[in-house]
């Protein structure tokens, strides 16, 4: 058996190749490692020709710019939208019954309560319009692959680089003040941002089983555990030795990032990391 990765050479790409070689499952890698992108564009210009057929392509692939909207708008869209839906085609032609995209649990709207696959999606962000667009040219391909868009929250893991986590350490150790944004009307509460984290051999295991079986047409991916930016603050500081320096936005936040788990806790009823026990593992690799 083969499977396609393409963004092979990123974050979770990576982790789940090894997942998937270790398994003995083939991987054809794409990425702008391999030179199949475009650097300049974003769009996914060389795809490789695979020795036998590709069972399922799992799209991992994300442009560095998307923060530098809406100056790099169009890469951004190059490499979320377009080069996705080549990707597609890529699978399609190739004998694939299954496509997995990487989307993110950031498409939902902002909201304090939980936020379930049917929540209203967001359409007045960059990066967020990007992913809908995407999953919902994605989904006319139902009929012909079977689709599935993987909403990803907080994933974090040993190698991850400028995400959250990863900050959060580097700002503990460099004694920087974190920066948390009040609730607009709870004033008890001053933990920042509450959001679902995904310690990353958990989202590898999810894509892997979505790669290999069926799956709903949107699916959260998230672990059990959903922490203030405080709270996680405070637990790397424990273990590191250092108290964290905290301060307060003066613009409070217009939501939480809260995945509800209830599909994902019936399709796929795996034990998942718990946050600390993915930091000991993330801490010990550094």
């Amino acid at each position: 058996m083969r499977i396609g990765v393409v963004g092979a050479a990123g974050f979770i790409g990576v982790h789940l190749r090894r997942s998937l070689e270790a398994d003995g499952i083939h991987c054809t890698a794409v990425s702008s490692a391999t030179g199949c992108f475009d650097p300049a564009t974003g769009v996914l210009a060389k795809l490789p020709v695979s020795s036998e057929p590709l069972a399922a392509v799992v799209y991992l692939s994300q442009s560095p710019y998307y923060r530098e909207v809406p100056q790099q708008v169009p890469h951004l869209w190059a490499v979320n939208v377009l080069s996705a839906l080549k990707a597609a085609e890529w699978a399609r032609h190739s004998g694939a019954t299954r496509f997995v995209y990487a989307s993110s649990g950031n498409v939902y709207r902002p909201a304090f309560d939980a936020l379930s696959e049917e929540a209203p999606l967001r359409r007045d962000d960059w990066y967020a319009l990007s992913k809908v667009q995407a999953e919902e040219s994605l989904a006319v391909y139902r009929g012909q692959l079977m689709v599935t868009a993987a909403r990803l929250f907080g994933v974090f893991g040993p190698g991850q680089r400028d995400k959250l986590v990863p900050n959060l350490i580097a700002s503990i150790r460099a004694r920087r003040a974190i920066l948390l944004q009040p609730h607009p009307t709870d004033g008890s509460d001053t933990g920042g941002i509450r959001l679902s984290l995904s310690y990353v051999a958990d989202v590898v295991d999810v894509l892997k089983r979505l790669a290999l079986g069926d799956g709903p047409p949107a699916l959260n991916v998230a672990g059990p555990d959903a922490l203030s930016v405080r709270e996680m603050a405070s637990r790397i500081g424990a273990r590191l030795g250092i108290a964290p320096v905290f301060s307060t936005d003066a613009v409070p936040r217009a939501g939480n990032l809260i995945a509800d788990r209830t599909k994902l806790s019936r399709g796929w009823p795996t034990r998942f990391h718990a946050f600390d026990d993915g930091l000991d593992v993330m801490l010990g690799a550094q």
